[in-house]
């Protein structure tokens, strides 16, 4: 027999270190009160086993599969795998595989069963990892009485002094051995309690033991407790035999014989789990008590005169020095003292637990082991050490087998352990369901159509994915058996380069990271915690799709997508991101929401943070929605991600136009802050009123348009300014035709708020608004502009395309809007100096709606040409609007760069699939923009925004085994 001296728990290599895992179910219906049961010391036996099942718990010495000769390797964890229960070892016996333990199970339900696993066979192991942590703080001391052993178990040292009694023989005890008391000298037989070093209370307690008659003899004692130790009593806690016919009867502070007469159920040779609790007032003395034998409660009542308890206490006596007469014949095992008193439902569980294990809980056969013998299909079954799993089996999957598992087949298995450096293949269209909880301490490996499913198929199971190995998934699908049951994400992440699906139950991150390539649908719920979801696709368009009236809540969410698809990623469902919402350098995503809301935050006093990197740098954005930003009082400075709302076009027009919000004053309150991005075309119309807050001149300045792109914002949820110090900056790409000094922030009709000149920190044209109070905010935002003639705020192509059909060039080009245009001007050129018309195309006036044009050029093309597509307004003036580069019907790739104020305008047309390098630098070489694009067969147009000053600087495409080198000037105006 083994008894710890421990009191830290050792348990650090759990599970990976470890051979061998058993699943313990614990049953539900055993446990009594109605109520959960917290810290709960759970008795684990094996001699519920089979003998040839326990016959497997041998130290490896003797044939079994536990290292250790003491089971110091025998360990325990909560159903998740991984976490390390607290544990007290009290018996091992290495030639049988017998093993006795008491678990701490944090929370034993009483609805839904408990698992735990119970591990061993690890070599590394040669310490007790066992700790007296098992016990809870309420417990004053544990007894167990084994193997003349008196000490007491918990962390508060009450250890006890044997006097003239003996140990059972091994097995005759309730548990394991216990103490015998043969009423020989009746006055000297006890085990004496050292109380003094954690006392318990005479405000509340639980005396808890196990006790066997032998004969009975009047006035013969269980457990004696007095304060007087003269021979006289007071303060007394007793527990006895009160005539010779086995009468069980309590003493509390000054009253005796409680329980009444005839109540002789005592047997002798019968073992009897008895427990008396006690709750009352020190100072009055006065309290009740209940009393229980085998779970049930004999009685309830009222007892007077404890207002202190004594610091030593008998087992087997009276426990009064003065007296002790009155010594137990028979026997008694397992003594818990408690300070507080333990519930009706503690007491019966406990007892359903020591007197039958066997039906209290079952653990599992020895699971099958991998070995690879033959080859790696999993369905071959010269690979097991038993049968191939199946529903419900458990697996464990060995490093130290020749060949690694691949699923041949659509497969399942119930609890599955992965030790380290094995590794799990999962081929395409194959699917593993894992009924139980995943263990894995070293790879799962799949492609983007291989799935990983957990499905609990019965009863309310919690399922986790546990442990630090890697989880490199295609699809992962959680259908569990119930909807209230949970999927829980047990290791820091997982990887899927398919789709995530919930179809029924409860998915819950907890801390961890799923990253995502494809599709994310939540048909139940999806639990964020305070977990990380990451959006990383590289092809096609990300949905996030959710059944949930709220919608999709996540805690983290990292946008990462870098696919050339627009938008990279749809949702079709509301967006909650309670805590930071991140926008990766790499992220190149333009987000549909669909009409949905995004929002970040939870409340004022939770508002979450936005991540996005600085300028000049562009990381995607949202479109074809409203971002809904929780604020609390602090101020905010303008630019600044605190306030940043980044909005933007649809994909056919590309533009980021983001909106800033600031105060320059702490809040009064906070609350929330949305924007609608909306309508996205560019553009603008004539207007006539007066922003008189823009001087000089005196009296204000004329506003003669308004640009079609707009920006509804509203301030809800209570937030609200401290006065006129709000602050709005918004503005972006795609305004080609501006002088800042005509740029205005206003409305369709006015301006609210002060004048504030336009910038371009962040973005080339950005319009801003100051001294803004609380209802000033709730608007729809405008670019305003003081000369339609010089800043006319034009439209931005919605495309310009040049293609061969019949070996003749033919242009098409797309407008969303115009305004006063008179007609465009189509020119060619061979060499970028000399440009000779092709031909006018009348143009739509005003329009605000999608316009479409083409032209085709029948003059002789030799090589490759450029076209330059110009606008000529109503009164004359030409605007340039975009130049790109025809090549005559052959797979001749070009590159043409060219500028416009900072915008760098880049076009290739590719003959394949790639990607090309684009890096500029200044005339001393310094690099100043290094980016990857990928490109596509045809025309691929990018715009680049460097923020630079006024000079020339070097353009370098580098791709297909060429370098494209062209000098640009670039204007900081």
């Amino acid at each position: 027999m083994i008894f710890l001296f421990l009191v830290s728990n050792l348990f650090s290599q759990i599970p990976c270190g470890y051979k061998y895992s058993r699943l313990i179910k614990i049953d539900h219906t055993k446990v009594a009160g109605g109520v959960n049961l917290t810290n709960f010391p759970l008795y684990i036996t094996t001699t519920t086993l089979v003998a040839a099942d326990e016959a497997l718990l041998k130290s490896a010495a003797h044939g079994g599969h536990v290292q250790s000769a003491n089971g110091y390797d025998i360990a325990f964890t909560a159903e998740d795998g991984v976490t390390a229960l607290d544990f007290q070892m009290e018996n091992y016996v290495s030639t049988t595989g017998e093993y006795e333990a008491w678990v701490n199970i944090p929370t034993l339900s009483v609805t839904a069963d408990t698992y735990i696993y119970m591990y061993y066979d690890n070599a590394a192991i040669v310490a007790d990892q066992s700790t007296k942590a098992t016990w809870d703080a309420n417990t004053v001391g544990v007894w167990h009485l084994d193997n003349n052993n008196f000490n007491d178990y918990t962390v508060n040292g009450n250890n006890g002094t044997n006097s003239l009694t003996d140990p059972s023989a091994n097995g005759a005890g309730e548990i394991l051995t216990g103490r015998v008391f043969t009423g020989t000298t009746h006055d000297d037989e006890f085990v004496r309690l050292s109380l003094g070093a954690v006392a318990p209370s005479a405000a509340a307690g639980t005396i808890d033991l196990w006790a066997e008659m032998t004969t009975y003899f009047l006035s013969t004692y269980f457990w004696g407790e007095s304060s007087l130790q003269n021979g006289s009593y007071a303060n007394r806690l007793q527990i006895y035999i009160n005539n010779s016919t086995g009468q069980l009867e309590f003493g509390m502070g000054s009253t005796h014989a409680l329980y009444g007469t005839a109540n002789n159920f005592l047997t002798a040779g019968n073992w009897y789990h008895i427990v008396l609790t006690w709750s009352g007032s020190i100072a009055t003395g006065n309290g009740t008590y209940d009393a229980y034998a085998n779970g049930v409660l004999l009685s309830t009542g009222a007892y007077t005169g404890l207002t202190a308890l004594y610091d030593s206490a008998d087992i087997g006596n009276d426990g009064n020095l003065g007296q002790r007469s009155e010594a137990l014949t028979g026997s008694v095992d397992e003594v818990h003292y408690s300070n507080i008193a333990r519930s009706g439902g503690w007491i019966t569980t406990e007892y359903n637990n020591v007197n039958s294990p066997t039906t209290f809980y079952t653990i599992s056969p020895e699971p099958v082991v991998w070995t690879g013998a033959t080859n790696a299909n999993w369905s071959n079954a010269g690979n097991w050490s038993g049968a191939i799993p199946t529903l419900g089996a458990n697996a464990i999957i060995w490093n130290s087998a020749i060949n690694q598992p691949t699923l041949d087949a659509s497969e399942q298995v119930g609890f599955m352990y992965i030790m380290p450096g094995a590794t799990l293949t999962i081929p395409a269209g194959n699917t593993l369901s894992v009924n139980f909880t995943t263990v894995n301490c070293g790879t799962i490996s799949s492609v983007a159509t291989g799935t990983l499913t957990f499905n609990a198929t019965a009863g309310l199971i919690n399922q986790y994915m546990s442990s630090t190995g890697t989880y490199n998934l295609g699809n992962l699908i959680a259908n569990p058996f119930a909807l209230t049951n949970n999927v829980f994400l047990n290791t820091p992440l997982v990887t899927c380069s398919g789709n995530f699906t919930i179809s029924q139950g409860v998915f819950n991150c907890l801390t961890n990271s799923l990253s995502v390539a494809e599709n994310v649908t939540d048909n139940s719920v999806f639990t964020a915690g305070t977990g990380t979801l990451t959006l990383d696709g590289t092809a096609g368009t990300q949905t996030i799709a959710s059944t949930e009236a709220t919608g999709l809540t996540t805690y983290n969410l990292v946008l990462k997508n870098t696919s050339a698809t627009t938008p990279a990623i749809s949702t079709t469902a509301n967006v909650k991101v309670d805590n930071q919402l991140t926008f990766n350098a790499a992220n190149t995503s333009l987000v549909n929401l669909n009409g949905k809301t995004l929002t970040l935050g939870t409340a004022a006093a939770a508002p979450g943070t936005l991540s996005y990197p600085a300028a000049p740098t562009i990381a995607g954005w949202l479109y074809g929605g409203t971002f809904l930003r929780w604020f609390n009082t602090a101020a905010i400075a303008i630019p600044n991600n605190t306030g940043l709302f980044p909005m933007g076009s649809n994909g056919a027009q590309n533009n980021y136009h983001p909106l800033w919000f600031g105060a320059t004053a702490a809040l009064t309150t906070g609350g929330t802050i949305s924007v609608l991005h909306n309508p996205t075309v560019e553009g603008s119309v004539p207007v006539a009123f007066t922003d008189v807050t823009w001087t000089p001149p005196v009296g204000g300045t004329p506003v003669q348009g308004t640009s079609n792109a707009a920006w509804q914002v509203a301030a809800g949820n209570g937030l609200a300014l401290s006065g006129n110090n709000g602050e709005l900056r918004y503005g972006g790409n795609g305004f080609t035709v501006f002088i800042l000094a005509d740029v205005d922030a206003c409305q369709a009709a006015g301006a609210v708020g002060t004048f504030s000149a336009a910038t371009f920190a962040d973005v080339p044209l950005e319009a801003n608004r100051i001294g803004l109070s609380s209802a000033n905010l709730t608007n729809t935002w405008l670019m305003g502009t003081s000369s339609l003639l010089a800043s006319p705020l034009p439209i931005e192509l919605l495309s310009f395309t040049a293609s061969c059909e019949n070996n003749y060039p033919v242009l098409r080009w797309t407008t969303a809007s115009e305004i006063n245009n008179d007609y465009f001007t189509l020119e060619r050129t061979t060499d970028g100096v000399h440009y000779e018309t092709v031909t006018e195309v009348k143009g739509a006036g005003n329009s605000t709606s999608e316009q479409s044009y083409s032209a085709l050029d029948y003059g002789e093309i030799s090589g490759i040409t450029y076209y330059r597509l110009s606008q000529i307004d109503l009164d004359g003036v030409i605007t340039p609007l975009q130049t790109i580069v025809y090549v005559p019907c052959e797979n001749i790739e070009s590159v043409n760069a060219f500028s416009s104020n900072r915008i760098i305008n880049i076009q290739i047309n590719a003959d394949s699939l790639g990607s090309r390098n684009i890096i500029l630098t200044n005339t001393l070489g310094q690099e100043l923009l290094n980016q990857t694009k990928n490109i596509v067969p045809g025309l691929n147009i990018f715009k680049l925004y460097p923020q630079v000053n006024t000079g020339i600087y070097i353009l370098q495409v580098i791709g297909n085994n060429k370098v494209y080198t062209k000098k640009l000037y670039l204007s900081a105006e």
